[in-house]
């Protein structure tokens, strides 16, 4: 109950307590507790009234006065703010009820006050250990009652009223003390728990804490006989055991086992309601004995044996009953304790087990054939556990339980692997600890191991996940980095590779002309010398041309790998170019090659035939390489080299959710698989996590440049896919590469660039614009080479003052991307905003991230890559200065 619900009104109608639409709400409370105080008096009278009916003589008062319980009984079941009316109430029921009796005003106004004090000060010794009003039947609470309420104080309003019949009615002191204490105390020993479990019953039921009296006809019909059986027991003894002359026949105390028996099989509320019944049935037995006596001498002894027959059972009665109930209670509260605990276990998917070293047993409280697939009985010996422990764990976990047993260790956390009844192996986590339990028959301490278990399969997968995702991210972030520094370093190291070959290929030009020389001997041998030095220059500009050609084919790899987009986004169907390269690699070793895939499927992926290609090339020739070192380490080992094949299988999968691999996240839908397996050494466990790293390579210097799994990696990523690898040493690696179906329209790349021979120019003024002095001579040669007039810029903004002083001097402009203050495609920007019909071509070994879209949106008709040849640059001019204007 909540403190909004402590006032009276709450008390009487918790339910509708703050309800609008409930008629008592708009009652003043008062109105109510001076109601509620005037039925406390009126029955407070009432009750006088019948106890009067079975008085003790003329001047002692009844057998059982039952009007100082009723009161009690009923305030302590009330607040406070309704005790002092009620008070008031009893003081006048009193004060009423004596006066009618013919009682002197004097002793009765003493009667009235000793009664009230009794009355309030037992409700207030109640109240304050039971709480106002009182809401739990305690052990404690009971103490207070029996020897406060029904005793001490009772004892002391009994000899304050004694003591003023003595003093003012000249009346024996001690008969009218005992008869006024024992009758007045029997009446609250009766009355108030009877009221008070009934009340505690109904408010718990209206509160919902417990269900609604329900009809059980069984339960009916047992306490009615059980009942009826006990007044019929009570009803015989005191009829054949009271007489005129002798005192009560200890025979009548067989009536109490009848009472324990329903006191063990009934709640408190059955027991109260009986010791009423068998006391009424006692007092009407006892009083019709006295009043035919015809003197309260002769009377005394029934009647006091009677109450003390009445106090004893309902005493022992009432302390058995409330020591059941405290039981019953902890039972109740052990079960729903014990019920929150499986819960807790349950929800947690946790288990807590006792191992008993002497009997070899386990105890295990949780459900184990939800957690780990095993009902308790079948682990319900170490016999049976270890058997199910995987083999690699057995001897493991029985040296740490037997150091547990022996104190050597206090606690131990410990993973292990278990058998499922499908023979799938799930992994436990076990948290032990060694104790000393006290055995319930020997009262001798016994060694035990308890703990926990709990299934941590999904959790080391997580966390398995988690490991596999954080190296993912610092890989994915080290070749982002290296990404970008590959292509910074690309971009200068091709205007370097500009340079050489175009002064290379200029050179060549010149020592390509007819030496004139002269006719005689002398000239002949100067001519023959000038041709031995050209032919060497020429051999030595080759090679010079070879090695800048390698260069720029090592760097247009480097920027691949940099890139995270393809250049040309179209549709691609990989059955031919996985048949291209299988038919090269067929046609350059001799090792079997396998294709695997549907001939009539096409299996269409968007992305760029030619580094697809490059991918495929990529992984086939590291497999091939993979079985060249397996048949070499076969020969070195003394064995025969065999025929080891590669396979290459395609097909259509769908991936239902994305699929995170250590080298890609595939998305979600339909997704091409292409499968490369060799049977080759294997990659060591040392290597597997280095192999995409670029410049990695385990052969030796000048066998490859680290660069080929890498690349293949960075292809991969971008065309939106992923990798995973699989490899088995000693029996090969198997790479499979993730590419998402295509399913939208080919995108047509306009800045491409055709090839072939290029046509020269006309005289048209060409601007070129480039900050490194080499390559801006360069390229001046070049072009005037062709037939183009050239006027240079060594910035974009030098190149923006020479437009705009003349804007249609210039047929075209050639200029470089990366520059100082103006970068070529701003340049562009502005040149096209005031003349949209002059082509740009921009030049660069490396644009960055969105950068032909960039250069589409600023205007530029043709993007050339560095380092470029006397061709390509005239081609871009050709199909720029022809293009429909």
């Amino acid at each position: 109950m909540t403190d909004a619900m402590r006032s009276s009104h709450d008390w009487r109608n918790p339910l509708n307590a703050h309800s609008p639409d409930d008629p008592l709400a708009q009652i003043d409370v008062r109105t109510v507790d001076t109601w509620a105080s005037l039925a406390v008096g009126i029955l407070y009278f009432l009750c006088t009234q019948l106890s009067r009916l079975l008085d003790a003589g003329s001047f002692a008062p009844s057998i059982i006065w039952l009007a100082d319980g009723v009161a009690i009984g009923l305030l302590s079941m009330a607040p406070r703010s309704q005790q002092w009316l009620s008070l008031s109430a009893v003081f006048f029921a009193n004060l009423i009820g004596a006066l009618m009796a013919g009682a002197p005003l004097a002793s009765t106004m003493v009667g009235a006050l000793s009664n009230t004090a009794q009355v309030g000060l037992s409700v207030a010794l109640l109240q304050s250990i039971g709480g106002s009003p009182v809401r739990a039947l305690s052990q404690k609470l009971l103490l207070a009652f029996l020897f406060g309420a029904a005793g001490l104080i009772t004892a002391a309003a009994a000899l304050f009223n004694a003591t003023a019949a003595w003093l003012m009615l000249d009346r024996p002191f001690g008969l009218a003390w005992v008869l006024t204490f024992t009758s007045d105390a029997l009446g609250i020993l009766l009355m108030c728990p009877l009221i008070a479990a009934w009340a505690l019953a109904f408010r718990r039921m209206r509160e919902g804490l417990e269900p609604m009296l329900a009809f059980r006809p069984l339960r009916l019909i047992e306490g009615t006989l059980a009942v009826t059986a006990t007044l019929l027991l009570t009803y015989w003894l005191f009829m054949h055991t009271g007489s005129t002359t002798s005192p009560l026949h200890p025979q009548v105390y067989l009536v109490l086992p009848a009472m324990l028996w329903i006191c063990t099989r009934f709640g408190l509320r059955t027991i109260a309601s009986t010791l009423l019944a068998v006391a009424a049935v006692a007092v009407y037995e006892t009083a019709a004995v006295h009043a035919n006596l015809g003197s309260i001498e002769n009377a005394l002894a029934p009647i006091l044996e009677t109450q003390a027959f009445l106090i004893a059972v309902t005493v022992s009665i009432l302390i058995t009953a409330s020591v059941l109930n405290e039981r019953r209670v902890a039972e109740q509260e052990m079960a729903a304790l014990r019920n929150t605990f499986q819960s807790v276990l349950r929800a947690s998917d946790n288990l807590v087990f006792e191992i008993d070293p002497e009997t070899r047993t386990i105890r295990w409280i949780g459900d184990p054939e939800r957690v780990i697939g095993w009902s308790a009985a079948t682990i319900s010996s170490i016999d049976q556990w270890n058997a199910r422990v995987h083999p690699d764990d057995r001897l493991r976990l029985i040296g740490i339980r037997q150091r547990l047993l022996e104190g050597l260790e206090a606690g131990i956390d410990v993973e292990y692997r278990v058998v499922r009844p499908n023979g799938e192996y799930t992994t436990v986590g076990v948290h032990a600890y060694g104790a000393d339990v006290v055995h319930s028959r020997t009262l001798q301490p016994h060694r035990r191991i308890i703990g926990f278990v709990k299934n941590i399969t999904e959790q080391k997968k997580v966390a398995q996940e988690r490991t596999e995702l954080a190296a993912a991210l610092r890989h994915a972030q080290k070749m982002e980095s290296i990404g970008q520094l590959a292509g910074g370093i690309a971009h200068d190291f091709n205007n370097v590779l500009a340079s050489i070959l175009g002064y290379a290929e200029m050179s060549q030009e010149k020592l390509a002309k007819p030496v004139v020389g002269t006719a005689d001997s002398a000239g002949d041998a100067a001519n023959d010398a000038v041709a031995k030095r050209d032919a060497t220059l020429s051999r030595y500009l080759a090679t010079i041309q070879r090695a800048g050609e390698r260069g720029r084919d090592l760097t247009a790899q480097i920027l691949t790998f940099s890139r995270s987009r393809p250049e040309r986004a179209v549709s691609v169907d990989l059955r031919p170019l996985i048949d291209e390269v299988a038919a090269l690699l067929r046609g350059s070793h001799p090792n079997p090659i396998v294709v695997e895939m549907l001939p009539t499927r096409a299996l269409t992926v968007r992305g760029d035939a030619t580094s697809l290609h490059q991918l495929l090339m990529n992984l086939c020739t590291n497999g091939l390489q993979a079985n060249d070192e397996a048949n070499r380490y076969a020969i070195e080992s003394g064995g025969v080299a065999s025929s080891r094949a590669l396979r290459i299988a395609a097909e259509e999968v769908t991936i239902t959710s994305p699929l995170v691999t250590p080298h890609g996240v595939v998305p979600a839908g339909p997704s091409i698989r292409i499968t490369v397996d060799d049977e080759g050494v294997g990659i060591p466990a040392e290597v597997i996590d280095r192999i995409f790293d670029p410049f990695f390579t385990t052969k030796a210097v000048g066998k490859g440049t680290g660069l080929g799994l890498s690349l293949a990696l960075s292809i991969c990523r971008a065309h939106g896919g992923g990798m995973t690898v699989d490899t088995r040493i000693g029996a090969g690696t198997t790479f499979q590469v993730y590419l998402p179906v295509d399913t939208g329209e080919p995108v047509n790349d306009a800045l491409a660039i055709g090839e072939g021979r290029a046509i020269r120019g006309l005289g048209q003024e060409v601007l070129l614009v480039d900050d490194d002095r080499d390559l801006r001579e360069l390229g001046k040669s070049l072009l005037a080479n062709l037939g183009y007039r050239v006027t240079t810029a060594n910035s974009g903004a030098e190149a923006l003052r020479l437009f705009e002083a003349s804007p249609t001097r210039f047929a075209a402009i050639v200029t470089d991307e990366v520059m100082p203050e103006l970068t070529g495609t701003q340049l562009a920007a502005t040149v096209h905003e005031q003349q949209p019909m002059l082509p740009i071509i921009i030049v660069t070994a490396y644009g960055g991230t969105g950068f032909a879209l960039r250069a589409q949106q600023a205007g530029v008709f043709r993007i050339l890559s560095k380092p470029y040849n006397a061709d390509a640059l005239g081609n871009a001019l050709t199909a720029a200065l022809s293009a429909p204007q």
